[in-house]
C-alpha cells in the first residue's frame, strides 16, 4: 500500500475525550492564566461548560498534595488536560491519585497542523520518507501522526509499545559513546549511562545555565556501574559561534534571535576531531527545535563513524520532513524507524540504524556453481516469451549479470526501495554538490586575490593555490569516476543506477570551463539521484535550479529587460536569456514534437528571470533580476503587475511537468533508452496515460514498462553506450574492489577514461544539452568497436586476476542462452584471460 492508503486506513486509537463517562461531564485541568482561554475553547468545541481545575503555573508537586484537588473525589467527571505544560500537569495530577485523563488539542498543536493544501504540498517528501522506513510499525506510526497532523485528533495517534530512545534496534549498548545534545537537567545522560556501562562514556550536552547547574549536581558523581558522564555548556550548531535563546517551562529552551542567554556553540564535527572520537556511538537530538543546525554541524562525524541517531522531529512543523529527508541523504544506506512516546503531538522520535562501513563492502569472491553451469546465487526460472526473465532483467533493466550477485525475481523486487541507496553507495562515496560548490567558492576566491595581488609573491602564491585547487578537483573527478565502476559492478540494484545516469542525461549540465567543469557527478548525486523514484515534477524543479544548470545555460546572466537591475545596468551588458527556457521545453518536458511556440519560449524566459545563484550560498532567486507583469506560458498566465517570484517558477514548472506532451516524450524515451530504437507504440501509450494519472509519479510509470510483455521479448536491440559497455564488463569478471581502490590516477586513465574516449563517449563531456545520443548507429562506428575489442582483450584482467574457468566464462557473461559457438571459442581459449576478451568482444555482449 502506498502512503495515502496507511493515512486513509489509520484508525482512531482513542477517543480523546473518555467514552467511559457517560455523563460526559468535564473537569478540565489548566494553569490559572489559561483559565478563560480554556473556558472559551471547550464552549466552542464541546458545547458544554466544565469544571475548571486551576494549577498555579509554578506549583509543585509537593505543593499539590498540600491542598486536595477538588476533582480527586469527583470519579464521575471526564479529566481533560489543556494547554502548554502538558506533561508537567500529568505528573501533578498523578501525585493526587488521578491516573485517569486525557489531553486536548493542546493549543500550541496549531503551529504543527498541516491543513491538506500543506499536506499536498510536501506530499512527495512524505512518501519519499514513508518509503524508507524499514518496518510496518513505523509506517504504521508515520501515518497515525500524520493523520493527527491533519485532522487534530489526538486519538489517531499510535503509541509506540518500546520507552522513548528504547528502540529495540536504536539504543544506547555497553561500551559505546553517547552524545545527549539537550541533556536537559540529566535525565537521559543517567539512563544512557546505565545503558553504555562502565567502559561506555557520555557527553552531555546543555547550553542552558540552570539547567547546566542542575545537570552537574545530578551527574558529578555516578555509580562505578554506569559510564562517567561529563557536561559540556555549549550549543550544538553548524557552526562555531554563539547562539542565543531564553528559558522556558520545564526546563525546555527557546532559541530567539534576541534571547537574553547568550552562550558559545560548537559542532559535533569539530568536538569528534578534538576528542578523536572513534568506534561505535549513538547521538540523541532534543535540542528545542535546533536538531537541524546541530546535524548539519555533524556531518563529517556521521559519515565517517555512522553512529546510531536518535531525532526528535515535533518541535518545528518542518521537522517531520526535514530531518528524516537530511538523514536518507547524509546515509547513504540505513534503517529508519519512527516512533511516537505520548498521547498529544510530542514526543514523535525517528530512530536511525546505519550499516556499518564494514558490512557494506562486496563479500569476498567465489566463483560457485549450480548443478546447470550458471552461478549459483542466479536461481533458475521459466523462460517464457513476454514474461519476466531474471537473467533478462539484469542484462536489459539493469547493469549487466555478475556471477556473485543474484538478479532480482520479480518486477516488484525491482521496484522496492528503489529510491533507497545501495549499501555500495556507502563504500563508494561521490561527493555532493553543496560540498562541490564550496570547492567553487574557494576558487573564485582565490581568482579575486589574484587580481588584488599588489606584489608579484602573493600573485604567484595565488597561482599555485588555484592549481592546487584544479588538480584536486581533477583527481576527485577520476576518484568517482571509478566509484561509479565499483557501484555498477557490485550493486543490487542495477535499475536505479541505470536510471540515475538515464535522468541525468535527459538534464545534462555541466560546468564550462576549470573546477566547475568537474562537477557532474555531484549534481548528479544531489539533483537527480534522490528523486528518480519520485514525481518527474520534484526532480524537474531540482534540475532546473541547480547552479550548475543555471550555469551551463546561462540562466545567472539573464535578467528582464525592465527588472530593476536592467534599469540601474547603464552599459546594458545584461539581457534576457531563452536558454533555459528553451530546453526546458525542447528537451526536458514537451519534446521537439510539443506544440509550443517561440512566443512560449520568450515568455518563459521572462519567467524564469530570477533563478540564479552564488558560490557561498547556492541556488537563489532574485526578484531584483525578475521581469515584472504576467507571462503566459502555453496558454497558463503566471503573476501579475508586480516583480516575478519562485513560486511563479516552480507553478509552471509543474504545470509542464502534467502536460501530455511532456508524459509522450518522456515514455518515447524510457522506452527507447531500455528497449531500443523502434519500441512498442502501445507501450508508450501505456506509459504515458499512467504517468497523467499518477500525477507523474516515476515508479508507477517504471511498473508500466516492467510489466508490458514487449519489455522481456528474447531478442536484445539496444546496443551499449561505452559506459555501459565497460562497467558491464567489470561486472561480469567482478572486479576486485581493494585492486580498483588501489589504482593510481594515471593507471585509471590510461585503463578506463581513455579507452572511453576512444569508443566515442569521453567522461562527463557530452557534445550538448541533449546529452548522449540513444541511437545505436552512433556507437557502431569502425573506431569504436576496435576500441572496445582491444580493451575486451587487455583490461579486464588488471582489475581481476582471479578469473573462472575459461569454460565458464561465456555463461557468467551472458547467461544460460549463451550460443553455443561462443561456448566452443572460449573453452578453447589458450588462457582465461584471452577467454574473457572473446566473451567481452562478442557481438552478443554489446547489446542489452
Amino acid at each position: 500500500m502506498e502512503l495515502l492508503d496507511y493515512i486513509r486506513e489509520a484508525p482512531l486509537y482513542r477517543s480523546v475525550f473518555s467514552a467511559a463517562h457517560p455523563t460526559r461531564s468535564y473537569a478540565v485541568v489548566c494553569f490559572e492564566n489559561e483559565a478563560k482561554e480554556a473556558g472559551r475553547w471547550f464552549r466552542k468545541n464541546i458545547g458544554d461548560t466544565p469544571h475548571l481545575v486551576k494549577l498555579a503555573p509554578k506549583g509543585s508537586v509537593k505543593s499539590d498534595r498540600r491542598t486536595t484537588l477538588p476533582i480527586r473525589e469527583r470519579p464521575e467527571l471526564a479529566v481533560v488536560v489543556f494547554g502548554s505544560s502538558g506533561r508537567q500537569k500529568a505528573v501533578r495530577l498523578a501525585a493526587q491519585g488521578i491516573s485517569e485523563f486525557a489531553f486536548d488539542c493542546d493549543q500550541k498543536f496549531s503551529n504543527h497542523k498541516f491543513d491538506r493544501d500543506v499536506f499536498n504540498k510536501y506530499r512527495s517528501r512524505f512518501e519519499r520518507i514513508f518509503a524508507h522506513l524499514a518496518d510496518e510499525e513505523s509506517r504504521l506510526v508515520f501515518a497515525s501522526v500524520l493523520k493527527h497532523r491533519i485532522t487534530g485528533d489526538h486519538g489517531y495517534l499510535r503509541i509506540s509499545r518500546y520507552a522513548q530512545y528504547q528502540h529495540p534496534q536504536v539504543k544506547a549498548c555497553p561500551g559505546e559513546w553517547v552524545g545527549d545534545c539537550g541533556a536537559l537537567t540529566g535525565t537521559t545522560a543517567l539512563r544512557f549511562a546505565k545503558a553504555v556501562g562502565p567502559q561506555g562514556s557520555v557527553f552531555a550536552f546543555e547550553p542552558d545555565p540552570l539547567n547546566f547547574e542542575h545537570l552537574t549536581e545530578r551527574t558529578h558523581t555516578t555509580s562505578a556501574h554506569i559510564a562517567r558522564i561529563e557536561s559540556l555548556n555549549f550549543g550544538l550548531s553548524d557552526t562555531v559561534g554563539e547562539m542565543r535563546f531564553e528559558s522556558g517551562n520545564a526546563g525546555a529552551s527557546k532559541f530567539l534571535a534576541k534571547g537574553d542567554i547568550v552562550v558559545p556553540t560548537n559542532t559535533l564535527d569539530q568536538f569528534s576531531q578534538d576528542r578523536q572520537l572513534s568506534g561505535r556511538g549513538m547521538l540523541s537530538f532534543d535540542i528545542e527545535g535546533f536538531e537541524y543546525p546541530a546535524l548539519q554541524g555533524a556531518t563529517n562525524l556521521i559519515k565517517d563513524l555512522r553512529p546510531k541517531l536518535q531525532i526528535s522531529l515535533y518541535h518545528k512543523k518542518s521537522d517531520l520532513f526535514q530531518l528524516p529527508l537530511w538523514v536518507i541523504d547524509a546515509f547513504e544506506d540505513c534503517k529508519l524507524y519512527m516512533g511516537h512516546h505520548s498521547p498529544h503531538h510530542s514526543e514523535t522520535d525517528l530512530y536511525v540504524l546505519p550499516a556499518r562501513t564494514d558490512e557494506l563492502k562486496p563479500k569476498p569472491l567465489g566463483w560457485r556453481k549450480a548443478e546447470n553451469g550458471t552461478p549459483s546465487v542466479w536461481k533458475s526460472s521459466k523462460r517464457k516469451p513476454g514474461e519476466f526473465n531474471s537473467i533478462l532483467a539484469e542484462r536489459r533493466f539493469g547493469c549487466g549479470l555478475s556471477p556473485t550477485v543474484e538478479p532480482p525475481q520479480s518486477v516488484d523486487h525491482i521496484l522496492t526501495d528503489l529510491g533507497k541507496p545501495d549499501p555500495i553507495e556507502a563504500s563508494f562515496k561521490i561527493e555532493r554538490f553543496p560540498q562541490f560548490l564550496k570547492r567553487l567558492n574557494v576558487r573564485r576566491q582565490l581568482g579575486h586575490a589574484r587580481l588584488k595581488a599588489t606584489d608579484q609573491t602573493e600573485e604567484v602564491d595565488a597561482r599555485i593555490k588555484l592549481r592546487d585547487e584544479a588538480v584536486s578537483a581533477r583527481r576527485d573527478q577520476i576518484h568517482w569516476m571509478r566509484n561509479h565502476f565499483i557501484r555498477r559492478a557490485w550493486t543490487r540494484k542495477g535499475f536505479r543506477e541505470r536510471l540515475c545516469f538515464f535522468w541525468g542525461d535527459h538534464f545534462t549540465a555541466l560546468g564550462k570551463t576549470g573546477v566547475g567543469s568537474r562537477g557532474m557527478s555531484t549534481y548528479l548525486e544531489s539533483a537527480i539521484r534522490p528523486n528518480i523514484a519520485g514525481r518527474f515534477g520534484d526532480m524537474l524543479i531540482a534540475a532546473v535550479t541547480n547552479p550548475l544548470m543555471l550555469q551551463y545555460l546561462d540562466q545567472f546572466h539573464s535578467v528582464g529587460p525592465n527588472s530593476r537591475a536592467a534599469l540601474l545596468d547603464s552599459d546594458g551588458a545584461r539581457g534576457l536569456n531563452e536558454n533555459l527556457a528553451r530546453e526546458v521545453l525542447e528537451l526536458h518536458t514537451l519534446g521537439v514534437a510539443g506544440k509550443y511556440s517561440q512566443a512560449d519560449v520568450t515568455e518563459l524566459a521572462r519567467l524564469f528571470t530570477g533563478l540564479t545563484y552564488s558560490f557561498s550560498e547556492g541556488f537563489l532567486y532574485k526578484p531584483e533580476y525578475s521581469e515584472p507583469g504576467a507571462k503566459t506560458v502555453l496558454g497558463v498566465t503566471y503573476g501579475g503587475s508586480h516583480e516575478g517570484c519562485l513560486e511563479d517558477v516552480k507553478a509552471v514548472l509543474n504545470v509542464l511537468a502534467l502536460h501530455p506532451h511532456t508524459s509522450h516524450h518522456l515514455a518515447t524515451k524510457i522506452a527507447v533508452h531500455f528497449l531500443g530504437d523502434t519500441p512498442d507504440a502501445g507501450l508508450i501509450d501505456q506509459m504515458a496515460t499512467r504517468y497523467l494519472e499518477t500525477g507523474g509519479y516515476l515508479t508507477e510509470v517504471y511498473r508500466v514498462l516492467l510489466s508490458h510483455p514487449a519489455a522481456w521479448q528474447e531478442q536484445c536491440l539496444k546496443v551499449k553506450k561505452p559506459f555501459d559497455y565497460v562497467s558491464s564488463a567489470l561486472r561480469a569478471i567482478a572486479i576486485n574492489t581493494d585492486i580498483t581502490s588501489a589504482k593510481s590516477i594515471g593507471e585509471i586513465q590510461k585503463t578506463l577514461m581513455h579507452p572511453m574516449a576512444l569508443m566515442g563517449q569521453p567522461w562527463e563531456e557530452p557534445l550538448g544539452p541533449d546529452g548522449w545520443s540513444e541511437s545505436g548507429a552512433a556507437w557502431v562506428t569502425p573506431q569504436g568497436l576496435s576500441a572496445r575489442l582491444q580493451w575486451a582483450m587487455s583490461t579486464p584482467v588488471l582489475y581481476q586476476p582471479n578469473l573462472p574457468d575459461k569454460t565458464d566464462i561465456a555463461v557468467f557473461s551472458l547467461g544460460p542462452e549463451v550460443p553455443d559457438r561462443l561456448k566452443k571459442s572460449t573453452a578453447q581459449a589458450n588462457s582465461a584471460w584471452e577467454a574473457v576478451g572473446l566473451a567481452l568482444g562478442a557481438p552478443e555482449f554489446h547489446l542489452m
